[in-house]
């Protein structure tokens, strides 16, 4: 999911003496094409889903029921990332004399699309609390399968869209339940 130019390199192989041996291999399992692939590439489906969010939030528009729907798609594919083990970053073939390092993404960065949407809500108690119970949906995800730092990164996340909201919501009811959401977040142990 990554940008790349001709003078650009994707890959190291050591020992040089085996790059030529390991090229055409490399080559192979590499896609270089002019635009992202979202069968691909997940960061690309969070980020489209992430700025139509963004966009229907935008003045102009004023769409919050489209803003619910990404997040709705958006809790939904993080829930599926939130459950799985991350992949490893360094695999060594079985016959230890090729070792793979890949730069992953983390859990923590995909989960940075739901903060970038909250940035940009405003006072819409709607749009927020959507956001809330997304995320109180992933800590549950998370404590679920027992990852816990995926659920503290959630927690965290929370407790910066509930700051931001604090100083966004201006109706006396829609804190009121802003503060309901967040402290179900406080009866799990989330940071306030």
């Amino acid at each position: 999911g990554d940008f790349v130019s001709i003078e650009m390199p994707i890959a190291e192989i050591w020992p040089p003496e085996a790059a030529e041996q390991c090229r055409s291999e490399l080559l192979g399992a590499v896609a270089i094409a002019s635009e992202r692939d979202l069968d691909q590439d997940v960061d690309f489906g969070l980020r489209q889903l992430a700025d139509t969010a963004l966009k229907a939030m935008s003045p102009g528009i004023n769409d919050p029921a489209t803003a619910v729907t990404c997040i709705g798609y958006l809790r939904s594919i993080l829930a599926r990332l939130a459950d799985r083990a991350p992949l490893p970053a360094v695999r060594t073939m079985p016959d230890h004399e090729l070792t793979i390092v890949v730069r992953r993404r983390t859990f923590d960065e995909h989960l940075e699309t739901l903060l970038q949407v909250s940035r940009y809500v405003e006072g819409d108690a709607w749009v927020i609390e959507e956001l809330l119970e997304a995320l109180l949906a992933l800590s549950a995800t998370a404590a679920g399968c027992g990852a816990a730092d995926r659920e503290r990164a959630v927690r965290e996340v929370a407790a910066a869209v509930g700051e931001q909201a604090r100083e966004k919501v201006t109706s006396k009811r829609d804190l009121e339940a802003v503060n309901r959401l967040l402290a179900q977040f406080g009866n799990r142990g989330a940071p306030n």
